[in-house]
């Protein structure tokens, strides 16, 4: 999901995948535009009610840990502002895609600037 001057918007981009998280059984998936991790998580936290928590995630094979946040941005639209360790995404549960304008970039035989959206900043 990516927010421009008219408002917030469904991506797909030219190569690759709309980014997206799932939860399964203490862990969690995080799909990146090309490729996916599995984390496990521990220590859930809720930070202010149910507006926001965090959760420190690890994947001992790749050494790698660090902390991951949601705060709910748009209670009307279903917006939530995920980071993972710094790495910002606005997301929204499938149910709500129709809600949204959805943008394809299309490159089929040549490769195209991916478009600019605005920064993720001040949430």
């Amino acid at each position: 999901m990516e927010k421009d001057k008219d408002g917030y918007l469904i991506y797909e981009p030219c190569d690759g995948n709309t980014e997206n998280i799932k939860f399964e059984n203490s862990g969690i998936v995080i799909n990146y535009r090309i490729e996916s991790q599995k984390y496990n998580y521990e220590k859930f936290t809720r930070i202010t009610g149910n507006d926001a928590f965090r959760l420190d995630a690890g994947n001992a094979e790749m050494r790698k840990s660090f902390e991951i946040q949601a705060k709910i941005v748009d209670y009307k639209n279903g917006i939530v502002l995920w980071d993972f360790d710094g790495i910002k995404w606005f997301m929204t549960p499938k149910e709500n895609y129709a809600k949204f304008r959805i943008i394809k970039n299309k490159c089929k035989t040549e490769k195209i600037k991916e478009l600019d959206f605005l920064p993720i900043e001040n949430y």
